[in-house]
Parts: structure tokens; sequence; C-alpha cells
């Protein structure tokens, strides 16, 4: 049975699979999840039983494993100390403070990801945090009024 069809069956049944997901915040490491339901063909939403926390994964950045394969990979990741979960963690820190192209720039640089996938993750983790994107009006609010304290300075 191909990877798509494995997922089909498991999505919205309650059922997990295991898996190494080569992105997001932990890449290359064995997950546990429970899948949700598809978003566009190309990635589904899923219950992340490692993290505790709903995310998207990419259907290409999947791969399946079997039980042995799970533990065998999790006893891996012990012994060798790979887990990190710091990258989402930085990422979410320089939303929080403004800096969203600072944020996707070293999302991007710390987990290889493309731009576009980077910047995907970065949105969703936004979202699951309920952060909200600057609408870039505050660099504007603060340019005028130093504009208008000039003027009242040189009347």
């Amino acid at each position: 049975m191909n990877k798509t069809d494995y997922i089909n069956q498991h999505i919205g049944t309650g059922e997990t699979i295991k898996i190494v997901y080569n992105g997001g915040t932990q890449p290359f490491t064995a997950r546990e999840i429970c899948p949700i339901n598809y978003i566009g063909k190309d990635k589904i939403n899923a219950f992340c039983i490692s993290s505790g926390k709903e995310k998207f994964f990419f259907i290409d950045k999947i791969k399946i494993l079997t039980d042995a394969e799970f533990e065998k990979w999790e006893k891996y990741e012990i012994e060798n100390n790979i887990v990190d979960i710091s990258y989402g963690d930085e990422a979410m820190k320089l939303c929080r403070e403004g800096k969203y192209l600072e944020a996707v720039k070293y999302y991007k640089e710390k987990t290889g990801e493309s731009l576009k996938e980077a910047k995907e993750h970065v949105d969703f983790m936004m979202q699951q945090n309920g952060i909200k994107k600057s609408n870039g009006k505050g660099c504007l609010i603060i340019g005028l009024s130093v504009l208008i304290l000039i003027i009242i300075i040189l009347i």
C-alpha cells in the first residue's frame, strides 16, 4: 500500500500512524500523529501525539514507519540528543516581537525548508499560538508622529 492510501485509511478515524517527518520544528524526528483532514492536496492537518499539538504535515515529507522502525528511530534520537524544539519557539518569540520576516528567515535557515514551507510553518504556528501579523501601520504612525513633532518644534 502506498503512503497516500495508508494516510487516507487513517484520516478522521482517531487512529494514529507512526512517521518520520522531514520538516517542521524537528526535522527527521519520529512522530506519532492522528490525521484529521487534508489541507489542499499536498498536506494534512493532524494531531501530533509527540508534541501534543495540532499541526500540518506535507505529505511528500512523511515516511511511514512500522512499530519496530519507530522504536529504533526514537531510541537513536534519544541516544544522540537529536530532538530540538527550540526552532519553533524562537520563531514565535521573534513574531511576538513584531519580527515576522526575521522569524521566517530564522526558521528557514534552521530547518532547511524552502522559503515557502518556512513561511507556511511560521504562519501556522502563529495561528496556533494566537499571534497576529503586524499590519505595517505601526511604522507609519510612528513616522507621522515624529514628523508632526518636528513641525511643532520648528513653529
